[in-house]
Formats: structure tokens, sequence, C-alpha cells
């Protein structure tokens, strides 16, 4: 990850990908556009006959791997997956620390990637985000306190001493950890 390998965006399936599509386009109007190819060659890529009818899927799914591990910190695992305590401990969300400009770009490639080849080449994405992250890219949802709090069992915590209070007509409780 960024830690151990600054040159990681370099290193990577996703970072070989995101720099040739961004050079030819760099707001990735290209990926609209189901007609348009590009072929890629990949630094890394072994020739295999297997794959030479999909890679698109291929570099899809290795990109995936990528974005799940630490080699790409663009996603984490859910608090809950971090401290193995409550459900969706296997959902990813976006890693707020990464905000500059040039991230920024990053995730809007990783959004035209996305529904370029779930279109063109009809793959489904099989990185486990986070309900929530589904309801923040869709206008018509919003989540809410409770949504979080599936996904972060502090969140859940805190909410249940809020209710307790509201139960007992007091105030809002104190917690160390704010």
């Amino acid at each position: 990850g960024i830690k151990h390998n600054p040159n990681f965006i370099n290193t990577s399936t996703f970072g070989q990908l995101y720099r040739t599509c961004f050079i030819r386009d760099a707001e990735f109007g290209m990926m609209q556009n189901t007609h348009n190819s590009f072929d890629i060659e990949f630094s890394d890529y072994q020739d295999d006959d297997d794959r030479e009818d999909n890679d698109s899927a291929f570099a899809f799914r290795t990109i995936e791997k990528e974005l799940m591990s630490d080699q790409l910190p663009f996603f984490v695992k859910t608090p809950n997956g971090r401290l193995q305590a409550g459900t969706k401990r296997d959902c990813y969300i976006v890693n707020t620390r990464m905000s500059n400009p040039e991230w920024m770009k990053c995730f809007q490639f990783i959004g035209a990637l996305i529904g370029r080849v779930m279109v063109k080449d009809h793959l489904w994405f099989g990185m486990p985000l986070a309900p929530t992250f589904w309801m923040l890219v869709q206008d018509n949802q919003k989540p809410s306190l409770e949504d979080f709090a599936k996904e972060d069992a502090r969140i859940r915590k805190r909410l249940n001493k809020f209710e307790e209070a509201k139960k007992m007509g007091g105030e809002w409780p104190e917690d160390e950890a704010w």
C-alpha cells in the first residue's frame, strides 16, 4: 500500500490502466461509449491462450483483488471488519483519507470502469461494498444512523446508550470516547 510502496499506483494493474486511460481522456468520457475499445498491455501480464479472449474480465478481476488488498488504499474494511465485531465484517467502504484531487480522479475512474465493464462485458463487480456505499451512490436513498450502525458496532453501542437515556427521560449520556 501507500505506506510501504509510495509508487503503488504505478506498479498495480489498476494504476497501469488508470494512467493509460487518463492520458487518452482525462475525464474518462471514452468509457461511457460502449463502442469505444481500448487495448491495454500490462507490464506484468503473462500471455495465456485462455485469457486472450477475455482480457477485460481478467484485468477487471485483478483490479477487484487489488482494491480489496493493502496494495491500493482506496477502500478499507468496515469498522466491524477491522475490529472483528458485529455484522458486515466482509464489506468495504471508501477510505476517507484518500481525499486529494489526484485520488478523487482515481475514484472517478473506478466508477467509470465499474460502469463500463458491467454494461459492456456483463460482469458483476465482485468487491463486497457496504450497503451504505450503494445507498450513497443512489440518488433516491439516504443511509440512516441505523444503517451505519450495522457496519460499525461502536456506533451501535453509542446509539443504544442514547436510546436508553431517552427512555429514562435523561440527557445525552456521557461517553469517554468523545
